[in-house]
């Protein structure tokens, strides 16, 4: 099953805010009522502290309205009292009245920036569309945070794997924050691939993109914005790629016929050529619960060909035991391989 968990959005937060404000400040507020807005708070802290934040707004507003209406004023129709000040002072409390609306506007733009956590389960897939045009292919039991404002573009994945396609917005960067490392494109195509141990691999697509060290990203925005000119970022190409932990390894090519392989999970497929059967079921176990177990420690290197649906395990076995005489024994969950005897 594939999950997409949506963050509340400025826009959501504030009405459900506001809803919440003039329901228990109704006359026909119950218990019920209370509970169900105790329930709301408790889901999430943000719930909390956008009705605390809009309920301060509303109650000033009530004051500024006040005002306006000539409540709380002393004397006002007297003598002593001429138009024009009264005409001022509502002018006043009009125009505050504005501001405090645009004040409140640009709190919540710094404060609740649109956030989409989106999730696939193991086996599955995910395309994504967002707001910009861009768009991401997440692969299997893979995990991430998009979080859009007015300058920036910033996607952290958590886990898994995501091939990005990015639209152009020189005055927007847009960054992908996996283990140790950023990836900042402009508009480009490219495929990041966090493993369990936390190495990453980018591959390029189309494009260029630029990959540093992402610490002094994650301190916030005045470092991502200076992405572009942090020390020594690694340049990779269309057809090329990079892999990272702590450290940074040489940028090198990927022949196209090995980036189709690579590449070959978006069409829910997998393709092998020459690589290790370790390499292959390390793979394979990204998109199915069962766990291989190769008993013979030299068939870890047996080299290894085939194209077949990811999450079809049978087509694996079947592979192994027909064409590379691997004998083949299931039990429960695991299965066995051994090498076949003469």
């Amino acid at each position: 099953m594939t999950n997409v968990h949506r963050i509340a959005t400025r826009d959501a937060l504030e009405e459900a805010a506001s809803s919440w404000i003039a329901r228990l400040e109704a006359d026909d507020v119950d218990d019920a009522d209370r509970q169900r807005f105790t329930a709301w708070l408790d889901e999430d802290p943000h719930h909390r502290e956008t009705f605390e934040a809009m309920r301060h707004s509303w109650h000033r507003l009530d004051a500024l309205a006040a005002l306006a209406n000539g409540k709380g004023a002393t004397n006002t129709d007297s003598p002593e009292s001429p138009a024009r000040p009264k005409r001022l002072a509502a002018a006043w409390a009009i125009a505050a009245t504005v501001l405090l609306l645009a004040g409140a506007t640009a709190f919540w733009q710094l404060r609740a920036p649109a956030v989409l956590q989106y999730e696939t389960a193991i086996g599955h897939h995910l395309s994504v569309s967002l707001e910009d045009g861009s768009s991401i292919d997440l692969n299997t039991n893979t995990l991430i945070e998009v979080n859009y404002t007015d300058t920036e573009r910033t996607v952290q994945l958590q886990r898994g794997e995501a091939h990005f396609d990015v639209e152009k917005d020189p005055a927007r960067p847009f960054v992908v924050l996996a283990g140790s490392g950023a990836v900042r494109a402009v508009g480009t195509q490219f495929n990041v691939y966090l493993a369990d141990n936390f190495e990453v691999e980018v591959t390029v697509t189309e494009g260029i993109v630029e990959v540093t060290q992402a610490e002094e990203l994650k301190s916030g925005s005045p470092a991502l914005r200076e992405i572009a000119n942090s020390a020594a970022p690694a340049r990779v190409g269309v057809g090329q790629r990079i892999h990272y932990d702590q450290q940074f390894g040489a940028v090198g090519e990927i022949p196209t016929p090995q980036l189709e392989r690579r590449l070959a999970w978006r069409q829910g497929m997998l393709s092998f050529d020459g690589e290790t059967l370790e390499e292959v079921v390390v793979q394979v176990s990204r998109y199915t619960n069962i766990e291989f177990v190769i008993a013979d420690p030299d068939l870890r290197a047996l080299q290894v060909g085939g194209y077949f649906k990811s999450t079809d395990v049978t087509a694996l076995t079947d592979l192994l035991d027909t064409a590379f005489q691997v004998d083949v024994r299931r039990d429960g969950q695991k299965i066995h391989l051994t090498r076949r005897s003469p």
